[in-house]
């Protein structure tokens, strides 16, 4: 009951609306004021001051989109049975990106538009078909922008209707003239902006949204206990390994020595001929 009352209130001073925009285009006081007085005049004589009622539906306007993540066995044949079953719930494919991953791994991601009609049975379909790994639905609920829209967008094109009226049959001063000009070209662009939006909410608000991302499954290796047999091949190996290890980091060792040895050999002469010296005067002392 209160919609009703605001949108009959927003009708009856569609008159008074139809002014406002005028005054603010205007080249100059005097004109603008000129403007809105034959634009009243003309509201007058014609009886068109009260725009028609608009229709608002009862019915709520719902977004509906869902996401869906999902495994299969066949991805080849799960894209076709699923092309398939889109064509049948009288939907499209909006949109198909695949992946491949490393080794036989693929995935794929479809963008799903259907009708409302035809979801729950599109998720039973898929609850058969594949293995849903996670899921998330969402409900957007548009039902106040859809009537202001429809409000908006009616008194746009009346206002537009009787600018155009104004300039084909009243004759007045050229600046007068380009000042109505302008605003219905304002008008036009608005309509048409708002018209866009609400075509747009009907698209969305007719058909679901449904985004569904799917990968290969892939299966577990069984795990099983090594025999006695097993473990000591695996010993032996590891053994050897380790035994190999051992030699070739000795003999890189000595390899990376080989440089070292003059400079290591000079060295140890020069330490070996102080030790020599030093014994020789401890000996000394003890004679003494």
């Amino acid at each position: 009951m209160v919609i009703i009352m605001t949108f009959s209130a927003c009708h009856l001073a569609s008159g008074w609306l139809v002014l406002l925009p005028i005054a603010c285009v205007g080249c100059g006081g005097q004109t603008t004021t000129n403007v809105d007085r034959a634009l009243t005049q003309s509201s007058e004589s014609s009886g068109t001051a009260v725009s028609p009622p608009i229709e608002i539906a009862s019915a709520r306007q719902i977004i509906t989109k869902a996401t869906f993540n999902a495994e299969t066995r066949d991805m080849d044949g799960l894209s076709q049975a699923l092309s398939a079953q889109v064509a049948k719930a009288s939907g499209f494919v909006a949109n198909f990106a695949e992946q491949r991953y490393a080794g036989e791994r693929r995935g794929g991601t479809w963008t799903i538009r259907l009708p409302n009609s035809q979801f729950d049975a599109f998720v039973q379909w898929l609850d058969k078909n594949v293995t849903i790994t996670g899921r998330e639905l969402s409900a957007q609920d548009v039902s106040e922008e859809v009537v202001d829209l429809a409000a908006r967008l009616s008194n746009k094109k009346n206002t537009g209707q009787r600018l155009t009226k104004l300039l084909n049959e009243r004759a007045g001063k050229l600046d007068e003239l380009l000042s109505v000009e302008r605003e219905i070209d304002r008008v036009h662009e608005e309509v048409e902006r708002l018209d866009g939006r609400q075509r747009f909410l009907q698209d969305r608000i007719s058909l679901c949204t449904i985004t569904l991302t799917v990968s290969t499954r892939i299966n577990a290796a069984i795990v099983q206990s090594p025999t006695f047999a097993i473990r000591v091949s695996e010993t032996w190996t590891s053994s050897l390994s380790a035994l190999r290890d051992c030699f070739e980091g000795f003999t890189l060792f000595a390899i990376g020595l080989v440089p070292w040895l003059p400079i290591l050999s000079a060295i140890g002469y020069l330490f070996y001929r102080l030790a020599k010296k030093v014994s020789g005067m401890s000996g000394t002392f003890l004679v003494k």
